[in-house]
């Protein structure tokens, strides 16, 4: 599966056109936006739009500049976005996972309470957050860890995460790195591609 991420655009014109370019050469499967597509709901509206006429499914969580009922609220007239927010959803063999908002505290107890009641398998994991993962290349900032320990600890338990994408820390767009079996990555407002083995099922 070929997933064009991306995070935090922050209503740059530069970085949707690089994102709408990415989506003709590389024809993804999916679209993930890990959040901060707005500064503060400035032109949430118009926004959504545009990420909708991309043109393909695009998962979609809110970031600390976007409220969760807000934007919820315009996905759902969204013909192409699914709002990922506390979402367990399985698209050709990989398991999606979302939880939105946030970005500065070191531990996410809803997070923690949402991830207990998920009923997993042997599926593909994608996890999607606004907040890196703590003690990685993508939360490390001026000589310290900050990201979420919640984050990190879900990642560290489940073998299954084969792709954790953030975003928040603009210091580290682009980067990556590995926790545990997964690849954590910060795609950036341009966004990057990834590519994630589907196991299909005898």
């Amino acid at each position: 599966m070929k997933i064009l991420a991306f995070a935090d655009m922050h209503n740059s014109i530069t970085a949707y056109k690089s994102v709408q370019s990415k989506v003709s050469k590389h024809n993804p499967d999916i679209i993930i936006c890990a959040g901060d597509f707005t500064v503060f709901e400035e032109h949430i509206e118009s926004m959504i739009s545009k990420i909708d006429a991309l043109g393909k499914q695009v998962l979609l969580i809110n970031g600390n500049h976007e409220e969760e009922r807000v934007t919820a609220k315009l996905c759902s007239s969204a013909k192409n976005i699914t709002f990922m927010h506390k979402k367990d959803v399985v698209i050709d063999g990989v398991r999606f996972i979302g939880f939105g908002g946030g970005g500065f505290s070191p531990r996410e107890p809803e997070f923690e309470n949402f991830a207990k009641k998920l009923k997993l398998d042997n599926t593909p994991i994608v996890l999607i957050t606004h907040a890196p993962p703590y003690s990685t290349k993508i939360d490390y900032l001026h000589e310290d860890h900050y990201g979420n320990i919640s984050y990190a600890d879900f990642i560290k338990s489940n073998n299954n995460v084969v792709l954790a994408l953030s975003g928040h820390f603009h210091e580290n767009f682009g980067g990556m790195d590995k926790l545990n079996r997964a690849v954590v990555a910060n795609p950036g407002p341009a966004g990057i591609i990834f590519e994630v083995e589907i196991v299909k099922k005898r």
